[in-house]
């Protein structure tokens, strides 16, 4: 799977790819092997779900110009509820700054409003406001809601 990934993005004039994380870690192994036999002259965009990927993942594969861009989502947001992706005024940010910026869930998407909280010391979440019934809410989710209803 590894191979044929770098076969056909090396090829592909798209500037975005979208593979489960776990294969990227495969693709890593297959560039490292074997350098200098798969070229990205461009900036290839990686777009990944689920887990947010380890920061020296994306260390490594930036170096071959293959960039991560990670999203999460749940069924019920349909399909992305946050995109990791850098600010504008990150860009000036030191290097590990960014890193940890992008190796985290990222920001909401438009239309998506999100509720998070942290455990607290008495082990109950803590937030600054309720700012909804549900941890995650966009038109999808209250369209879905209303269908059960």
């Amino acid at each position: 799977m590894p191979k044929a990934c770098l076969i056909s993005s090396s090829r592909s004039t798209s500037p975005s790819l979208a593979v489960l994380p776990t294969v990227w870690l495969g693709v890593l192994h297959a560039l490292e092997k074997d350098p200098g036999r798969w070229k990205f002259p461009s900036p290839v965009r990686i777009v990944i779900g689920g887990t947010a990927p380890p920061i020296p993942l994306m260390r490594a594969l930036d170096k071959h110009n293959l960039h991560i861009m990670h999203l999460w989502g749940m069924t019920e947001t349909t399909p992305v509820a946050t995109v990791g992706r850098l600010k504008r005024h990150m860009l000036e940010w030191t290097e590990d700054q960014r890193y940890e910026v992008r190796g985290k869930q990222g920001w909401p998407a438009p239309f998506v409003e999100l509720r998070v909280t942290r455990p607290g010391p008495d082990g109950k979440d803590v937030e600054a406001r309720v700012t909804a019934k549900h941890p995650a809410n966009s038109r999808y989710v209250a369209l879905g809601r209303c269908q059960l209803l």
